[in-house]
């Protein structure tokens, strides 16, 4: 019976975490990510249009830079995807009054509204892999399904 109860358990964790995103491999990822360009699948953005996301993280350490990095995977080989000029600190971009240095174990909203530059290649249903960086390094990461139009 308790076996039961425990798969239960774990099928519905599971079928609550959106299949458009996952975390990645040894990086802190986020607790939720929701976005209106994004069904259960995939999200989808137009070059010149924008993304707009929000993350939830709740790291166990203060950060005192988050630089932005998104890698696509396409056809095996990743690809640095750039960031429009200005867009390139979550620092910048976190909800809520909040700013860098960020705190300890305090969760904090990554406000994503970063535009999508026209020299981006499109792509259908790759892999991206989202990361806010500090001393190069990534602290917090997500694998999102993507479709770039």
């Amino acid at each position: 019976m308790m076996k039961i109860i425990i798969a239960l358990t774990l099928l519905l964790a599971v079928s609550n975490v959106s299949a458009f995103w996952g975390p990645c491999a040894g990086v802190l990822a986020p607790t939720s990510i929701t976005s209106p360009l994004c069904d259960a699948v995939r999200c989808t953005v137009t070059r010149g249009g924008s993304l707009v996301a929000q993350a939830q993280i709740n790291s166990p350490r203060a950060h005192s830079q988050l630089l932005i990095r998104f890698t696509a995977f396409l056809l095996g080989l990743p690809v640095e995807l750039p960031n429009a000029p200005g867009f390139e600190n979550a620092c910048n971009q976190l909800g809520g009054g909040m700013t860098c240095p960020t705190q300890a174990n305090v969760p904090f909203i990554w406000d994503m509204n970063s535009p999508i530059p026209t020299q981006v290649p499109a792509f259908a249903n790759a892999q991206v892999r989202a990361e806010l960086l500090e001393n190069n390094q990534s602290v917090v990461c997500a694998l999102v399904t993507a479709t770039i139009l």
